[in-house]
C-alpha cells in the first residue's frame, strides 16, 4: 500500500479528482421546481403508497371475474393488460424467459448433484432457491417484484449478484477477459500501459462490479506484461483499480439501498453520474498518461 495507495501521486490524483467532481456537481443543480427534498418519513410515505397499491389490487380482484389468485400474487394485474406494451414490457412479463433461465440452472444443478453428491456450498445453496424461484415466478419482473417485496433495501442486490458471478465465471473460463486484456495490451507501450490496463478494468467492470474478482484475472496478465515492457508495477496496480472504480458511475449497484431509503429511481441519478464518469476518465486517464511518460 505504501507503493500505490499512500503515495504521493495517488493522493494527489484522488483530490484533484474530488476538487472537479466538486466544482461541477453544483453547475447541474436542477431548477428548483425539479428539486426532490427528502423528507423524514420517506420510509413511512413510501409503505403507504405500497399499502395503496396493494388495496387497489384487491378492488380490482373483487370487480375482474377472470382475476386468479396466481396473478394477485404479482404487480401487473389483469385490469392493465390493455395498455400498450413495450419490447422490453413484453421480456419482463414473458414466462418463457424466466423458465428457460430456470431450467438452465436446474439442468447444471442435476449435473452437479450426479457428479458431487450432496456436496453443498453457499454457491450451491444460492443457485438452488434462486432456481425454485424462477420456476416457480409469472415473469421475469414478477420475480423481481417478489424479491424487492421480500426485502425492499436489499431485494435487488441480493438478486443481481449470483447472476455477476456467474457473468464472472464466463468471462474468466471462456477466455474472454483474457483475449479483451490481450487486444488492449496489442496497443500499448511502456509508457501507456497503465493508461490501457485502466480502460481495460473499466470496460470489464460494466460486466463484472468485482474488482477482486477482475484482478484475478487481469493482474497477472498486466503485471506480467509491465514485466516485460519495464513498467512500474504500482502503475498497473492503481490503473487496474482506477478502471474499476471509474465505470461504477454507469454501473452504480452500489447506489440501490440508498436509492430505497430515498425512494428515488435510478434514472433520476444517472445524468449526474454520467458526468462523474467523463471527469473521472479525464482525470485518471490522464494522471496515468503523465506518470507513465515521467
Amino acid at each position: 500500500v505504501t507503493e500505490t495507495i499512500f503515495t504521493s501521486w495517488n493522493i494527489t490524483i484522488a483530490l484533484v479528482a474530488l476538487a472537479a467532481i466538486a466544482l461541477v456537481m453544483p453547475l447541474m443543480h436542477p431548477d428548483k421546481k425539479d428539486v426532490f427534498i427528502l423528507k423524514s418519513d420517506v420510509i413511512e410515505q413510501s409503505e403507504k403508497e405500497k399499502q395503496a397499491r396493494k388495496n387497489e389490487q384487491e378492488e380490482h380482484k373483487a370487480l375482474d371475474d377472470d382475476f386468479t389468485l396466481e396473478s394477485a400474487a404479482s404487480t401487473e394485474p389483469n385490469y392493465k393488460k390493455n395498455k400498450k406494451e413495450t419490447f422490453g414490457d413484453m421480456l419482463d412479463s414473458h414466462q418463457g424467459l424466466i423458465i428457460t433461465f430456470g431450467v438452465l440452472v436446474l439442468l447444471y444443478l442435476i449435473l452437479w448433484f450426479k457428479s458431487e453428491g450432496l456436496n453443498l456450498n453457499l454457491n450451491i445453496v444460492n443457485w438452488t432457491f434462486i432456481t425454485l424461484g424462477m420456476l416457480l415466478a409469472r415473469s421475469p419482473k414478477h420475480y423481481v417484484d417478489l424479491i424487492t417485496n421480500a426485502s425492499s433495501l436489499l431485494g435487488p442486490i441480493l438478486l443481481q449478484y449470483p447472476f455477476y458471478a456467474g457473468i464472472m465465471g464466463l468471462m474468466k473460463d471462456t477466455g474472454m477477459m483474457n483475449e479483451l486484456s490481450q487486444i488492449f495490451m496489442q496497443v500499448a507501450n511502456a509508457d501507456t500501459l497503465s493508461f490501457w490496463a485502466f480502460i481495460s478494468s473499466g470496460v470489464v467492470n460494466m460486466f463484472v462490479p468485482s474488482g477482486g474478482g477482475q484482478w484475478v484475472v487481469q493482474g497477472p496478465i498486466f503485471i506480467d506484461a509491465a514485466s516485460k515492457l519495464g513498467t512500474d508495477y504500482s502503475l498497473i496496480v492503481m490503473g487496474v483499480a482506477y478502471g474499476d472504480q471509474w465505470t461504477n458511475m454507469i454501473q452504480p449497484f452500489w447506489t440501490i439501498p440508498l436509492l430505497a431509503i430515498a425512494n428515488l429511481d435510478m434514472r433520476k441519478i444517472m445524468g449526474y453520474t454520467f458526468v462523474v464518469l467523463i471527469i473521472t476518465f479525464l482525470v485518471f486517464g490522464g494522471a496515468l498518461l503523465l506518470m507513465g511518460a515521467g
